[in-house]
C-alpha cells in the first residue's frame, strides 16, 4: 500500500514556535517542513525525520532541507502533551551542524543546569521531559484542554 502525504501547516507553525521559544537557534525554521502520512502500516512509528544528505546538498548545490513526517494512524491518537513531545523529539534528531544528517538516540551529551543548551543532547526521554516543561513555562500554556494543538496553531495563524 503506497502512503499518500499532505502538508501538515498547523504542526509546521507550532514546529516553528518550538524552535523559536526553546532557542534552537542552530535549526533554520525556513528549512523545515512538516507533512502527515497516511495509509501507513506502522503500529509504532509516530514520526520520522527526513533530510537532505549531505550528498545531494553537495551535488546540487542546494542547502539542508528538514522534513518531520506525522504518521497520521499513530500520530493522530495521542493525546496534545504527547503530540507536542513527538515534535520536540523530532526536532532533537536534527544536528547542531544542520547539514541534513540526523543525530541517532543516546547520551550525546546533556542540557546543562542553567538550562543553556550545550553542543550535543540527549535524543531521549529526559531531555524531550525538560525542553517540554521549559516550552510550556514559555508558551504560557496549560495543556490539559482537548484541542489545544489545533486552537493554539489558529492563534499563530492570525
Amino acid at each position: 500500500m503506497n502512503l499518500d502525504y499532505i502538508d501538515d501547516l498547523d504542526n509546521e507553525l507550532i514546529l516553528k514556535d518550538i524552535i523559536i521559544k526553546l532557542g534552537l537557534d542552530y535549526i533554520n525554521p525556513n528549512q523545515i517542513k512538516c507533512v502527515k502520512s497516511y495509509k501507513s502500516e506502522s503500529k509504532r512509528i509516530l514520526a520520522r525525520l527526513h533530510s537532505s544528505h549531505k550528498i545531494f546538498t553537495h551535488a546540487f548545490n542546494s542547502i539542508p532541507l528538514y522534513i518531520i513526517e506525522l504518521v497520521s494512524e499513530n500520530f493522530d491518537k495521542l493525546d496534545e502533551k504527547e503530540k507536542l513531545k513527538v515534535l520536540i523529539h523530532e526536532l532533537l534528531h536534527i544536528p547542531m551542524t544542520f547539514s541534513g544528517g540526523s543525530r541517532h538516540h543516546g547520551n550525546l551529551g546533556s542540557i546543562s543546569d542553567n538550562g543553556k543548551m550545550s553542543r550535543f543532547l540527549n535524543v531521549n526521554c529526559k531531555t524531550i521531559d525538560k525542553l517540554f516543561n521549559e516550552y510550556c513555562e514559555k508558551a504560557d500554556r496549560v495543556f490539559k484542554e482537548e484541542g489545544l494543538l489545533e486552537k493554539f496553531a489558529k492563534r499563530l495563524l492570525r
